[in-house]
């Protein structure tokens, strides 16, 4: 699985692929990444993934200027 805070580029190169060993992507408004944020979020991808392979599976968790997070 990857791990990426750079969404677009990597969903186009794995949406080319027939099989991909799944994309977590990190989405966040201008300025907000930081180190915690970070780890914050991968406990979340973690959890959400339940411990499961994700192959050509995509989970990309948001977190918008009012730092609500959506989870897709």
């Amino acid at each position: 699985m990857l791990v990426t805070h750079n969404t677009t580029d990597f969903r186009g190169l794995y949406g080319r692929e027939e099989l991909h060993v799944g994309l977590v992507a990190f989405n966040t408004a201008p300025g907000l990444m930081s180190l915690d944020l970070q780890r914050r979020l991968f406990l979340l991808a973690l959890s959400e993934l339940g411990g499961e392979e994700a192959w050509n599976e995509v989970l990309e968790i948001t977190v918008d200027v009012e730092r609500t997070v959506t989870i897709h």
